[in-house]
Protein backbone atom coordinates (compact mmCIF):
# COMPACT_ATOMS: atom_id res chain seq x y z
CA UNK A 1 0.00 0.00 0.00
CA UNK A 2 1.56 3.39 -0.97
CA UNK A 3 1.19 6.01 1.72
CA UNK A 4 2.40 9.57 0.92
CA UNK A 5 3.39 12.33 2.87
CA UNK A 6 1.16 14.37 5.39
CA UNK A 7 2.28 17.46 3.46
CA UNK A 8 1.70 15.90 -0.24
CA UNK A 9 -1.49 14.75 0.62
CA UNK A 10 -2.18 18.52 1.34
CA UNK A 11 -1.67 19.34 -2.33
CA UNK A 12 -4.33 17.29 -4.02
CA UNK A 13 -7.34 19.84 -3.22
CA UNK A 14 -5.11 22.51 -5.69
CA UNK A 15 -4.42 19.85 -8.07
CA UNK A 16 -7.91 18.85 -8.55
CA UNK A 17 -8.99 22.38 -8.11
CA UNK A 18 -6.86 23.98 -11.38
CA UNK A 19 -8.37 20.70 -12.95
CA UNK A 20 -11.86 21.04 -12.24
CA UNK A 21 -11.89 24.65 -12.94
CA UNK A 22 -10.23 24.83 -17.02
CA UNK A 23 -12.83 22.13 -18.45
CA UNK A 24 -13.05 24.61 -21.42
CA UNK A 25 -9.27 25.47 -21.45
CA UNK A 26 -6.23 23.70 -22.28
CA UNK A 27 -4.27 22.11 -19.44
CA UNK A 28 -0.86 21.22 -18.65
CA UNK A 29 0.09 19.66 -15.14
CA UNK A 30 3.73 18.17 -14.01
CA UNK A 31 3.47 16.30 -11.28
CA UNK A 32 6.75 14.87 -10.26
CA UNK A 33 7.35 11.57 -8.38
CA UNK A 34 10.09 8.94 -7.16
CA UNK A 35 8.68 5.54 -8.03
CA UNK A 36 6.44 3.51 -10.47
CA UNK A 37 4.28 2.63 -7.00
CA UNK A 38 3.71 6.30 -6.59
CA UNK A 39 2.55 7.13 -10.07
CA UNK A 40 -0.16 4.21 -10.09
CA UNK A 41 -1.66 6.08 -6.65
CA UNK A 42 -1.64 9.64 -8.14
CA UNK A 43 -3.70 8.05 -11.45
CA UNK A 44 -5.80 6.40 -9.00
CA UNK A 45 -6.64 9.44 -6.98
CA UNK A 46 -7.25 11.19 -10.47
CA UNK A 47 -9.48 8.94 -11.84
CA UNK A 48 -11.25 8.86 -8.86
CA UNK A 49 -11.58 12.04 -8.54
CA UNK A 50 -12.81 13.09 -12.15
CA UNK A 51 -14.07 9.72 -13.58
CA UNK A 52 -17.64 11.44 -13.95
CA UNK A 53 -16.28 14.52 -16.05
CA UNK A 54 -13.49 13.20 -18.05
CA UNK A 55 -12.78 9.82 -19.81
CA UNK A 56 -9.11 9.48 -18.63
CA UNK A 57 -6.44 8.22 -21.31
CA UNK A 58 -3.14 6.76 -20.09
CA UNK A 59 -0.33 7.29 -22.28
CA UNK A 60 3.23 5.50 -21.94
CA UNK A 61 6.10 8.36 -22.21
CA UNK A 62 8.57 5.21 -22.67
CA UNK A 63 7.35 4.85 -26.37
CA UNK A 64 9.87 4.21 -29.07
CA UNK A 65 10.39 7.40 -29.62
CA UNK A 66 9.79 9.20 -26.94
CA UNK A 67 7.46 11.26 -28.38
CA UNK A 68 4.13 11.31 -27.05
CA UNK A 69 2.48 14.18 -28.31
CA UNK A 70 2.79 13.15 -32.04
CA UNK A 71 0.59 10.12 -31.41
CA UNK A 72 -3.03 10.11 -33.95
CA UNK A 73 -4.90 10.90 -30.62
CA UNK A 74 -4.71 14.54 -30.90
CA UNK A 75 -5.08 15.42 -34.50
CA UNK A 76 -8.59 14.92 -33.75
CA UNK A 77 -8.53 15.39 -30.03
CA UNK A 78 -11.43 14.44 -27.24
CA UNK A 79 -12.62 17.77 -25.77
CA UNK A 80 -13.56 15.22 -23.16
CA UNK A 81 -10.63 13.55 -22.08
CA UNK A 82 -8.10 13.90 -19.70
CA UNK A 83 -4.31 12.78 -20.94
CA UNK A 84 -2.14 11.18 -18.27
CA UNK A 85 1.46 10.47 -19.77
CA UNK A 86 2.91 7.83 -17.23
CA UNK A 87 4.76 4.86 -17.32
CA UNK A 88 8.60 6.85 -16.84
CA UNK A 89 10.70 3.57 -16.27
CA UNK A 90 11.55 5.51 -12.52
CA UNK A 91 13.70 2.58 -10.83
CA UNK A 92 16.23 2.33 -14.17
CA UNK A 93 16.53 6.02 -14.62
CA UNK A 94 17.40 6.53 -10.96
CA UNK A 95 19.93 3.68 -11.33
CA UNK A 96 21.66 4.82 -14.54
CA UNK A 97 20.21 8.34 -15.66
CA UNK A 98 23.38 8.36 -18.31
CA UNK A 99 21.27 5.57 -20.05
CA UNK A 100 18.26 7.75 -20.75
CA UNK A 101 20.41 10.79 -22.31
CA UNK A 102 19.24 10.24 -25.93
CA UNK A 103 15.55 9.44 -25.23
CA UNK A 104 15.03 12.43 -22.99
CA UNK A 105 16.60 15.05 -25.50
CA UNK A 106 14.09 13.08 -28.04
CA UNK A 107 11.08 13.75 -25.90
CA UNK A 108 12.94 17.69 -24.95
CA UNK A 109 12.47 17.88 -28.67
CA UNK A 110 9.47 16.66 -29.27
CA UNK A 111 8.17 19.17 -26.86
CA UNK A 112 9.25 22.21 -28.21
CA UNK A 113 8.05 20.82 -31.64
CA UNK A 114 4.85 20.62 -30.33
CA UNK A 115 4.56 23.43 -27.81
CA UNK A 116 1.39 25.36 -29.29
CA UNK A 117 -0.78 21.94 -29.05
CA UNK A 118 -1.94 22.53 -25.73
CA UNK A 119 -3.81 25.96 -26.06
CA UNK A 120 -5.03 25.07 -29.55
CA UNK A 121 -6.10 22.38 -29.18
CA UNK A 122 -7.30 22.91 -25.57
CA UNK A 123 -6.02 19.52 -24.65
CA UNK A 124 -5.88 18.45 -21.15
CA UNK A 125 -2.53 16.67 -19.67
CA UNK A 126 -0.42 15.77 -16.85
CA UNK A 127 3.14 14.27 -16.97
CA UNK A 128 3.97 11.86 -14.29
CA UNK A 129 7.69 12.12 -14.22
CA UNK A 130 10.85 12.60 -12.05
CA UNK A 131 11.60 15.74 -10.96
CA UNK A 132 14.60 16.14 -12.40
CA UNK A 133 12.92 15.41 -15.73
CA UNK A 134 10.67 18.26 -15.52
CA UNK A 135 13.92 20.30 -14.37
CA UNK A 136 14.69 19.60 -17.95
CA UNK A 137 11.67 20.15 -19.54
CA UNK A 138 11.39 23.54 -18.27
CA UNK A 139 14.82 24.26 -19.12
CA UNK A 140 15.50 23.09 -22.24
CA UNK A 141 11.98 23.10 -23.47
CA UNK A 142 10.59 25.72 -21.59
CA UNK A 143 8.32 27.57 -24.50
CA UNK A 144 6.11 24.21 -23.74
CA UNK A 145 6.68 24.32 -19.89
CA UNK A 146 5.64 28.03 -20.50
CA UNK A 147 1.95 26.65 -20.37
CA UNK A 148 2.17 25.01 -17.47
CA UNK A 149 -1.12 25.32 -14.99
CA UNK A 150 0.14 23.47 -12.27
CA UNK A 151 3.34 21.26 -10.21
CA UNK A 152 3.44 19.72 -7.27
CA UNK A 153 5.80 16.61 -5.92
CA UNK A 154 4.58 13.40 -4.24
CA UNK A 155 6.99 11.28 -2.26
CA UNK A 156 5.70 7.59 -0.90
CA UNK A 157 7.04 6.78 2.86
CA UNK A 158 8.75 3.36 1.91
CA UNK A 159 11.96 3.05 0.14
CA UNK A 160 12.68 6.13 -2.25
CA UNK A 161 11.23 8.10 0.92
CA UNK A 162 14.01 7.39 2.93
CA UNK A 163 16.41 8.32 0.48
CA UNK A 164 14.20 11.72 -0.20
CA UNK A 165 13.72 12.44 3.17
CA UNK A 166 17.44 12.38 3.87
CA UNK A 167 17.85 14.75 0.76
CA UNK A 168 15.41 17.36 2.36
CA UNK A 169 16.92 17.50 6.07
CA UNK A 170 20.12 18.68 4.29
CA UNK A 171 18.63 20.42 1.50
CA UNK A 172 20.48 18.18 -0.95
CA UNK A 173 18.19 18.02 -3.27
CA UNK A 174 18.68 21.64 -3.81
CA UNK A 175 22.56 21.26 -3.50
CA UNK A 176 21.93 18.84 -6.05
CA UNK A 177 19.76 21.14 -8.45
CA UNK A 178 22.38 24.21 -8.00
CA UNK A 179 25.23 21.85 -8.86
CA UNK A 180 23.26 20.96 -12.59
CA UNK A 181 22.24 24.69 -13.04
CA UNK A 182 25.73 25.95 -12.51
CA UNK A 183 26.98 23.20 -15.55
CA UNK A 184 24.43 24.30 -17.80
CA UNK A 185 25.48 27.83 -17.31
CA UNK A 186 29.12 27.51 -18.19
CA UNK A 187 27.70 25.66 -21.11
CA UNK A 188 24.58 28.23 -22.06
CA UNK A 189 25.59 30.33 -25.24
CA UNK A 190 22.19 32.01 -25.56
CA UNK A 191 21.54 35.25 -23.45
CA UNK A 192 18.38 34.06 -23.31
CA UNK A 193 19.00 30.98 -21.40
CA UNK A 194 21.33 32.00 -19.46
CA UNK A 195 18.74 34.52 -17.94
CA UNK A 196 16.79 31.47 -17.26
CA UNK A 197 19.27 29.88 -15.25
CA UNK A 198 20.38 32.76 -13.27
CA UNK A 199 16.21 32.88 -12.59
CA UNK A 200 16.48 29.15 -11.70
CA UNK A 201 19.66 29.20 -9.58
CA UNK A 202 18.15 32.28 -7.57
CA UNK A 203 14.89 30.28 -7.02
CA UNK A 204 16.57 26.77 -5.69
CA UNK A 205 19.10 29.21 -3.57
CA UNK A 206 16.22 30.91 -2.21
CA UNK A 207 14.46 27.31 -1.33
CA UNK A 208 17.18 26.71 0.90
CA UNK A 209 17.38 30.40 2.59
CA UNK A 210 20.79 31.20 1.04
CA UNK A 211 19.29 34.98 0.25
CA UNK A 212 22.33 36.75 -0.89
CA UNK A 213 23.28 33.93 -3.58
CA UNK A 214 19.28 34.21 -4.25
CA UNK A 215 20.14 37.85 -4.45
CA UNK A 216 22.53 37.75 -7.01
CA UNK A 217 21.46 35.58 -9.11
CA UNK A 218 18.53 37.19 -9.97
CA UNK A 219 20.50 40.70 -10.03
CA UNK A 220 22.07 38.92 -12.92
CA UNK A 221 18.94 37.54 -14.51
CA UNK A 222 17.09 41.19 -14.32
CA UNK A 223 20.03 42.40 -16.39
CA UNK A 224 19.93 39.49 -19.38
CA UNK A 225 15.57 40.87 -19.42
CA UNK A 226 16.21 44.25 -19.16
CA UNK A 227 18.53 43.82 -21.74
CA UNK A 228 16.06 41.04 -24.01
CA UNK A 229 13.28 43.69 -23.35
CA UNK A 230 11.42 40.81 -21.89
CA UNK A 231 9.23 42.07 -19.76
CA UNK A 232 6.83 39.05 -18.16
CA UNK A 233 9.77 37.33 -17.09
CA UNK A 234 11.86 40.72 -15.83
CA UNK A 235 8.53 41.20 -13.90
CA UNK A 236 8.56 38.00 -12.41
CA UNK A 237 12.63 38.32 -11.63
CA UNK A 238 12.07 42.23 -9.28
CA UNK A 239 8.91 40.76 -7.77
CA UNK A 240 11.13 37.80 -6.50
CA UNK A 241 14.07 40.37 -5.51
CA UNK A 242 11.52 42.34 -3.52
CA UNK A 243 10.67 38.78 -1.83
CA UNK A 244 14.34 38.49 -0.46
CA UNK A 245 14.80 41.62 1.01
CA UNK A 246 11.58 41.49 2.64
CA UNK A 247 12.82 38.16 4.17
CA UNK A 248 16.37 40.60 4.84
CA UNK A 249 13.77 42.59 6.97
CA UNK A 250 14.52 45.75 4.23
CA UNK A 251 11.32 46.36 3.83
CA UNK A 252 11.41 49.74 1.89
CA UNK A 253 13.90 47.55 -0.59
CA UNK A 254 11.43 45.11 -0.94
CA UNK A 255 8.09 47.72 -1.75
CA UNK A 256 10.51 49.41 -4.44
CA UNK A 257 10.97 46.41 -6.24
CA UNK A 258 7.72 44.77 -5.59
CA UNK A 259 6.18 48.24 -7.04
CA UNK A 260 8.28 47.59 -9.99
CA UNK A 261 7.21 44.15 -10.86
CA UNK A 262 3.31 45.22 -10.01
CA UNK A 263 4.32 48.28 -12.65
CA UNK A 264 5.49 45.55 -15.10
CA UNK A 265 2.38 42.92 -14.53
CA UNK A 266 -0.17 45.94 -14.67
CA UNK A 267 1.32 47.36 -18.28
CA UNK A 268 1.39 43.63 -19.90
CA UNK A 269 -2.10 42.60 -19.11
CA UNK A 270 -0.34 39.72 -16.66
CA UNK A 271 -3.81 39.50 -14.49
CA UNK A 272 -1.95 36.55 -12.44
CA UNK A 273 1.67 38.40 -11.70
CA UNK A 274 -0.38 41.53 -10.60
CA UNK A 275 -2.21 39.88 -7.84
CA UNK A 276 0.93 38.01 -6.60
CA UNK A 277 2.31 41.20 -6.41
CA UNK A 278 -0.53 43.09 -4.90
CA UNK A 279 -0.94 40.57 -2.03
CA UNK A 280 3.17 40.29 -1.52
CA UNK A 281 2.82 44.29 -1.32
CA UNK A 282 0.08 44.01 1.20
CA UNK A 283 1.77 41.59 3.23
CA UNK A 284 5.23 44.06 3.36
CA UNK A 285 3.11 46.70 4.55
CA UNK A 286 1.49 44.51 7.16
CA UNK A 287 5.08 43.48 8.26
CA UNK A 288 5.51 47.89 8.17
CA UNK A 289 2.81 47.75 10.86
CA UNK A 290 0.56 49.77 8.11
CA UNK A 291 -2.65 47.66 8.16
CA UNK A 292 -5.12 49.76 6.14
CA UNK A 293 -2.34 49.95 3.19
CA UNK A 294 -2.07 45.93 4.04
CA UNK A 295 -5.92 45.62 3.65
CA UNK A 296 -6.23 47.76 0.74
CA UNK A 297 -3.81 45.70 -1.42
CA UNK A 298 -4.62 42.27 -0.16
CA UNK A 299 -8.30 43.27 -1.24
CA UNK A 300 -6.95 44.03 -4.59
CA UNK A 301 -5.33 41.34 -5.01
CA UNK A 302 -8.11 39.02 -4.52
CA UNK A 303 -10.33 41.07 -6.45
CA UNK A 304 -8.11 39.75 -9.59
CA UNK A 305 -7.99 36.53 -8.28
CA UNK A 306 -11.74 35.68 -8.20
CA UNK A 307 -11.71 37.75 -11.39
CA UNK A 308 -9.61 34.82 -13.67
CA UNK A 309 -10.53 31.90 -11.29
CA UNK A 310 -7.33 31.95 -9.63
CA UNK A 311 -8.27 29.53 -6.62
CA UNK A 312 -4.96 29.38 -4.94
CA UNK A 313 -4.69 32.87 -5.25
CA UNK A 314 -7.86 33.61 -3.67
CA UNK A 315 -7.22 31.39 -0.54
CA UNK A 316 -4.09 33.03 -0.18
CA UNK A 317 -5.14 36.23 -0.05
CA UNK A 318 -8.47 34.98 2.09
CA UNK A 319 -5.82 34.23 5.02
CA UNK A 320 -3.44 36.83 4.56
CA UNK A 321 -6.99 39.52 5.15
CA UNK A 322 -8.05 37.34 8.23
CA UNK A 323 -4.51 37.68 9.83
CA UNK A 324 -4.97 41.74 8.92
CA UNK A 325 -7.89 41.39 10.32
CA UNK A 326 -7.54 39.91 13.37
CA UNK A 327 -4.02 42.51 14.11
CA UNK A 328 -6.56 45.30 13.39
CA UNK A 329 -8.63 43.91 16.58
CA UNK A 330 -11.91 42.87 14.15
CA UNK A 331 -12.28 39.05 15.07
CA UNK A 332 -15.64 38.74 13.61
CA UNK A 333 -14.31 39.94 9.87
CA UNK A 334 -11.32 37.95 10.69
CA UNK A 335 -13.34 34.46 11.06
CA UNK A 336 -15.88 35.46 7.68
CA UNK A 337 -12.01 35.76 6.06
Amino acid sequence: MTILRKKDELQFPSLFANIRYRENQGLLIFLACTSSNVERFLIKRIKDEFHDQYRILTIPVQSSDYSPLNRADFLQPDEKALYIFNAFPFEDYFQSPENYTDAIDKLLSSLNMNRDIIPEKKLKCIFICPGEIEDQIALKAADFYHFKTFSASFTDDAGFHRKIADFEKGGQKEKDKIKFLETRLKEAEKEEDIGSIHFQLGETCYKISDNEKALYHWQKAKSFYEKLKDQRNLGADLGNIGLVYEDMGDLESALKYLSQALEIDKRIGYLQGEANQLGNIGLVYKAMGDLESALKYLSQALEIDKKIGYLQGEANQLGNIGLVNKDMGDLESALKS
